[in-house]
C-alpha cells in the first residue's frame, strides 16, 4: 500500500477512503478507518484475540513480579532485572486491555 500511495501521491488513509482527506479532517477520517477495521465478523475475532492476549500478558507480567523471582530464589539485581521484566509486561497486557475496550466502546457508539 505504501508503494501505490507514493505512486499517486496520497496517504494510506486517504486510499482506504476513496477520497482526498482536509487536514481537519485527517484525524476523524484515520479514526473511522481504523475502527471499520474491527466492524465486522473478522475484526470482532480480531478484537477478541486482543482481548485474550492482554489477559494472557497481565497474567504472565504478574506471576513475574510476585512469585517466579521468589521461586527461583535469584541473586539481588537478577530479581531485580526479572521484576522489571514483569513490570514491562504487565504494562504491556494494561496497554492491549485498554485498547480493546476502547476500540470495542468506540464501535458500540
Amino acid at each position: 500500500m505504501p508503494e501505490l500511495c507514493e505512486i499517486f501521491d496520497i496517504t494510506v488513509n486517504e486510499l482506504l477512503s476513496g477520497e482526498r482527506i482536509d487536514k481537519e479532517d485527517y484525524v476523524m477520517k484515520a479514526e473511522n478507518n481504523f475502527l471499520q477495521i474491527f466492524n465486522n465478523k473478522k475484526g470482532k475475532q480480531r478484537l477478541a484475540i486482543m482481548q485474550l492476549v492482554g489477559d494472557g500478558l497481565l497474567v504472565c507480567g504478574l506471576v513475574l513480579v510476585l512469585s517466579f523471582p521468589h521461586l527461583l530464589e535469584l541473586s539481588g539485581i537478577q530479581d531485580v532485572i526479572m521484576r522489571l521484566i514483569g513490570i514491562f509486561i504487565l504494562a504491556c497486557g494494561f496497554a492491549i486491555n485498554y485498547l480493546a475496550k476502547k476500540i470495542k466502546y468506540e464501535l458500540t457508539v
